[in-house]
């Protein structure tokens, strides 16, 4: 098992500066940062550690995965994250005015690994998760993959969970709905929908980002079919460079059974980890 690899994108510290800070919901909000350099060649699956710059806490960036690239006149000019609020730091960060300075590093880790010659892709979603799979859409559109083709499945427990998506459904990429409490699409699991639609329409490949839990019945779905299956793993970080040890993952090869999600993810084969 070996996790996706690419050319190596310099990882760069950088103050870079709040364009917008736009609110979907109380608690869901998109925030736009230019970047002096460094970004015009990040892959869909990477992230980032963010804080706001000059401020004692929080004293730790918190990662988050890269939701959109910001270009002006076609050349990328910052990045977009998604960020839902979840304790002080990311309180913090929906608090941020335009202009506002951020201390960011990246990009970090390991993205998609993206075959534009299948015929047909599921990405799969839980939540907050959508926005490593937003900017994995947008690049396999533009490098001229079928949107069609390319299926959203998002799941969450209500409807104030599948925020984040709607540019997606404006490319004419079909999305599917999933809440547990039926206040949005179709009422269960994400999962469930998945292994519906995929006895009418099998995917080659299955690009996935969410909870736990959702990942590991996800994998246990594509490795009975067969299905090659990369998921995107959250955990805590404390430094995005493998150096704290705080996000580890057990898995299933001996030879190495413990991998950094910072480092050797956070983009991994599924049939790597011990869910």
């Amino acid at each position: 098992f070996t996790a996706p690899t690419h050319p190596t994108n310099p990882i760069t510290r950088q103050t870079a500066t709040v364009l917008w800070n736009r609110s979907i919901t109380p608690a869901v909000f998109r925030i736009g940062l230019s970047c002096q350099t460094g970004y015009a060649h990040a892959i869909a699956g990477q992230f980032v550690m963010v804080r706001p710059a000059g401020q004692v806490t929080p004293l730790l960036g918190r990662p988050f995965s890269i939701y959109s690239l910001v270009r002006n006149s076609g050349e990328v000019t910052g990045i977009e994250l998604l960020i839902k609020v979840a304790g002080k730091g990311t309180g913090r960060l929906s608090g941020l005015k335009e202009g506002a300075p951020v201390s960011l590093l990246g990009p970090l880790g390991n993205g998609f690994d993206i075959h534009l010659n299948d015929d047909r892709a599921f990405l799969v979603a839980g939540g907050i998760g959508v926005a490593p799979l937003v900017f994995l859409a947008e690049t396999m559109i533009a490098g001229g993959f079928p949107a069609r083709q390319c299926e959203l499945f998002f799941g969450g427990r209500s409807a104030d969970d599948l925020q984040g998506c709607d540019r997606l459904s404006r490319m004419d990429m079909p999305v599917h709905r999933v809440t547990e409490d039926g206040s949005a699409g179709k009422t269960g699991r994400v999962t469930s929908r998945v292994t519906e639609i995929m006895t009418v329409r099998r995917p080659d490949r299955i690009y996935a980002c969410g909870p736990w839990a959702m990942l590991g019945a996800l994998a246990g779905i594509a490795e009975s079919a067969g299905i090659p299956c990369q998921v995107s793993v959250e955990t805590m970080m404390g430094c995005g460079m493998g150096v704290c040890l705080s996000c580890v993952v057990h898995t299933r090869d001996p030879a190495v059974p413990y991998r950094h999600v910072c480092t050797d993810g956070p983009v991994m084969d599924s049939r790597l980890i011990q869910f």
